[in-house]
């Protein structure tokens, strides 16, 4: 039986694409000609996106920059749209967008992450918005028809497949959507598969809730039942893959079917320019600062910078004598900002920082406000506490207000307590950790 048959091929197709196979061309598939045809995995942005087999066509692409207000500077973030189409069948159509920012981003997991009435849905919606994963399966209906909701990405899409009468366009397909962020990266890849194409016949009902695929008709219908099961079976291994490429960054274990790594962002060249305060210390490289979620381990200490590395592997650059956390390629008056050492009751400072590129632009301030021991694995270290203020100040960004306390060991050489709260601006996750015990490298 032809159904059968296509469910084994669907099952198998879990094997086989973990082989791979060359990308069309180095270049971001996103910025390549409409019409490119790739197999095996294509490349958006840094990452590689697993393919299922068979030949998939470019059939809309964007790139747009996605500009934080955490303080971070702007990234291209390339959205591509595939479609695979056979005998004139529109057999699958794969959503692919990334790298982006994760501070963007958080609020997509409201959705299909948060609802019980779908095939399968397996999420961890960490506090930390840089580490979050979530995967679901699930029937869409689709009209093909432009909506204003839509975005102009998908309504592209189907103007291509619309201008081409030929190809037969399924009502219902079956979805495995996959949204990860880790650290620095967020990555959504949603693939969309046609039971049309492998012989079932078109759903009777064209709403969602009465549609022949919804959940609770599968119950009663083992055909369908089985190549939903087949879909979800191929999900879970693509996103094994994915978190792979994203946790590990290994330039091989993500390479087939999944991402691959992000190439590091390059250490600043300022950072040594100016020189340490007299007995100032800053941590030997090799000390592990270990929190209760995790650890940092100091991988790199560059003038006043430090740069940290987290259990999941994602490195930060702690500028300002290792108070802030702000991207490599932030500019601001380093002599200003650093000024605040040594540190003493009352001091204070306030600098600009601007995004290496465009308009964005923020306000830091940061005061020594009072005295405090803390007490780290039994052993008490006196620290300075001090308050700082992110403001956002860019012409055209959002209004946004973030309050930091730092708590930080002159004796350590950096902070063992930290605290962060939004004051006003669209909603973002703040992160907050302490640190539980020192492990100084032998």
């Amino acid at each position: 039986m032809r159904i059968n048959s296509s469910i084994c091929s669907l099952v198998i197709a879990t094997v086989i694409a973990t082989a791979g196979a060359p990308a069309a061309s180095a270049q971001s598939l996103h910025r390549q000609p409409i019409g490119t045809e790739v197999e095996g995995k294509a490349r958006i942005g840094r990452y590689e996106v697993p393919l299922p087999p068979g030949r998939w066509t470019l059939i809309a692409a964007h790139e747009t920059i996605s500009r934080p207000i955490d303080g971070s500077s702007g990234r291209a973030t390339g959205h591509a749209i595939l479609a695979r189409i056979e005998g004139n069948r529109l057999v699958g159509y794969i959503s692919a967008l990334g790298p982006m920012t994760p501070n963007n981003v958080h609020r997509l997991w409201d959705m299909e992450c948060r609802r019980t009435d779908l095939y399968f849905v397996e999420s961890d919606p960490n506090n930390n918005p840089q580490i979050q994963t979530c995967f679901s399966v699930y029937h869409m209906t689709r009209t093909w028809t432009a909506a204003p909701n839509l975005g102009p990405l998908h309504t592209a899409a189907y103007e291509w497949l619309n201008a081409r009468p030929e190809i037969r366009k399924p009502s219902t397909m079956i979805v495995s959507r996959h949204s990860n962020a880790r650290n620095s990266d967020y990555v959504q890849v949603e693939y969309n598969f046609s039971p049309e194409s492998y012989g079932f016949a078109p759903s009777r009902d064209r709403s969602w809730a009465g549609n022949d695929w919804h959940r609770d008709k599968l119950k009663h219908d083992p055909t369908r039942d089985a190549f939903a099961q087949a879909v979800l079976a191929w999900a879970k291994t693509t996103q094994k893959q994915v978190l792979d490429g994203l946790i590990h960054r290994s330039t091989t274990a993500g390479a087939a079917l999944g991402f691959s790594p992000a190439a590091p962002e390059a250490p600043s060249t300022q950072a040594a320019a100016r020189p340490l305060p007299a007995g100032h210390v800053m941590p030997a490289v090799g000390t592990r600062f270990v929190s209760a979620g995790g650890h940092f381990d100091v991988v790199r200490v560059e003038g006043m910078t430090i740069t940290t590395v987290n259990a999941a592997n994602a490195s930060t650059m702690w500028q300002v004598g290792g108070l802030l956390p702000l991207n490599a390629s932030s500019r601001f008056d380093r002599a200003i900002g650093e000024s605040i050492f040594p540190l003493a009751l009352e001091k204070k400072v306030s600098f600009e920082q601007r995004a290496a590129e465009g308009t964005d632009a923020w306000r830091q301030t940061l005061e020594v406000v009072r005295n405090e021991d803390l007490t780290v694995d039994g052993r008490t270290y006196r620290t300075f506490v001090l308050e700082g203020r992110t403001e956002a100040i860019g012409p055209g960004m959002a209004e946004f207000v973030r309050k930091r306390t730092l708590w930080y060991s002159p004796e350590l050489g950096w902070l063992i307590r930290f605290r962060e709260e939004q004051l006003a601006g669209p909603p973002q996750r703040m992160n907050s950790w302490e640190v539980v015990r020192v492990v100084r490298p032998q």
